[in-house]
């Protein structure tokens, strides 16, 4: 399992500032790179396939995921 250092984490803080990112243990002692979204989960985010909350193992996935997870928050309608 990879990880994610303070520079990594510190470059997708920059990138993508929508997002609250850190890492974090599981119960196995594993790390990981994790990341939540900041603004509240709509029904229409849902169901463009946006989740609240990421963790992958190191930090280009989580930089892919992340990149794909940005877009279909910006893709999606915003409720009237």
């Amino acid at each position: 399992m990879g990880t994610v250092t303070d520079d990594e984490l510190d470059q997708l803080r920059t990138t993508y500032p929508g997002w609250d990112i850190d890492r974090e243990r599981d119960f196995m002692g594993g790390e990981w790179g994790a990341a939540e979204l900041r603004q509240p989960l709509t029904q229409e985010l849902v169901d463009a396939g946006v989740v609240k909350r990421i963790r992958r193992s190191d930090a280009v996935e989580l930089s892919s995921t992340l990149a794909w997870q940005s877009a279909l928050v910006h893709r999606s309608p915003w409720p009237t």
